[in-house]
């Protein structure tokens, strides 16, 4: 039988994970009313990430040989909001590495483009610097995450893309059961769901991709390692070794940690020095301070220039950085209580920007580096 071929060369410690995941998650929720609000909270978090982190795991194609058996394996999402097929084509997407960070290119990309940037309201632009603080990135991240990602889809349905339509329909009929067991076995409310187990997940999601990657000349550059505890390299299956899982998608996740202690000091020159010592270390530089400016330095000056123009048709347009000759407006005036100023123009380098920001990183970063990131 092929299944039995595809389990021979299986990477067994990837299916036992997943195995016991579900496992876990059938008995919180099964159990959720007799559990102690922190335990349920705490449980419903892990076991939804560990599961995202998995399904990562499948998208790279793990743990055997088989596509199909793979995408079996990985089950419907725990998360309810979010389609397998959507996350695999935008995740592949984002590993084009020559594209990272480019708000125009990279689906995962936090950055937005200067012509984006000057039509923003004040709101929008505020809520993209708060989005730049870990404890923004924390607490609004996952509605504001969840919400725009269901806003472009729900427009791409509305416009008659087949490849989301298909997706969406695909994901219904996967999420049905969940929904089912939680809804009518459980009987668990979908709105404490909601708040105790996809909220908080995506809350730890976006605290592992907050330091994953920074706009960069260099590509090797663009992304980070986060030297983390085995706990954090267990919930996110490593991936907090971005820069080696950027480099190498196909090694399992469990063989990652032991490339990195073979040469932590070459990793890191090969990065730029983008190496943190724990989230503890980014939470030390980041917690209130904006980690770069939103706007993406290495968009094309063509590009900005055409945003300007169509800026100056409606009667707005930006003004140079604070305390750099001129620009005093209300959006200038927000920016500057927090250190940070919109460019006037870009640099087509892509880092020149870099002078523009304010580097909260304390001197004397890991392996004698200090870039802004």
């Amino acid at each position: 039988m092929d299944i039995f071929k595809h389990f021979k060369t299986a990477e067994w410690p990837t299916i036992a994970l997943l195995l016991l995941v579900i496992a876990v998650w059938l008995a919180v929720t099964a159990f959720h009313a007799s559990l102690p609000l922190p335990v349920l909270l705490v449980a419903g978090a892990v076991v939804v990430t560990l599961h995202m982190s998995l399904q990562h795991e499948v998208i790279h194609g793990h743990p055997t040989c088989s596509a199909s058996l793979n995408r079996f394996l990985a089950g419907p999402s725990f998360c309810l909001w979010l389609p397998f097929e959507r996350y695999r084509k935008t995740h592949l997407q984002h590993h084009r590495d020559e594209h990272l960070t480019d708000p125009l290119e990279d689906p995962e990309s936090f950055y937005v483009s200067p012509e984006d940037w000057v039509h923003m309201p004040l709101w929008r632009r505020s809520l993209a610097l708060i989005l730049n603080t870990l404890v923004g990135r924390l607490v609004l991240g996952p509605p504001v995450v969840v919400a725009e990602f269901l806003w472009r889809d729900a427009k791409a349905i509305a416009s008659g893309d087949k490849d989301v339509v298909s997706a969406w329909i695909s994901h219904i009929a996967a999420a049905a059961p969940v929904v089912i067991w939680l809804t009518v076995v459980a009987e668990m409310s979908l709105l404490v769901y909601g708040l105790l187990f996809v909220w908080p997940a995506a809350s730890l999601l976006l605290l592992r991709s907050f330091t994953e990657h920074r706009a960069a000349e260099a590509v090797a550059d663009r992304t980070a390692i986060v030297d983390a505890s085995p706990v954090f390299g267990l919930l996110y299956l490593n991936n907090n070794l971005h820069a080696l899982h950027h480099a190498m998608p196909g090694l399992a996740w469990y063989r990652l940690p032991s490339v990195w202690r073979a040469d932590p000091d070459g990793w890191a020159r090969q990065t730029g020095g983008f190496v943190f010592q724990g989230y503890g270390d980014v939470a030390a530089r980041y917690l209130l301070s904006p980690k770069d400016h939103p706007v993406h330095p290495g968009v094309s000056a063509a590009g900005y220039e055409r945003g300007r123009r169509r800026a100056l048709d409606i009667g707005t347009t930006t003004s140079p950085p604070v305390g750099e000759g001129g620009g005093s407006g209300p959006v200038e005036g927000a920016l500057a209580a927090t250190g940070m100023a919109v460019p006037d123009t870009p640099s087509v380098s892509g880092m020149a920007m870099a002078a523009k920001i304010t580097d909260t990183r304390p001197a004397g970063s890991a392996y004698g580096r200090n870039t802004p990131v």
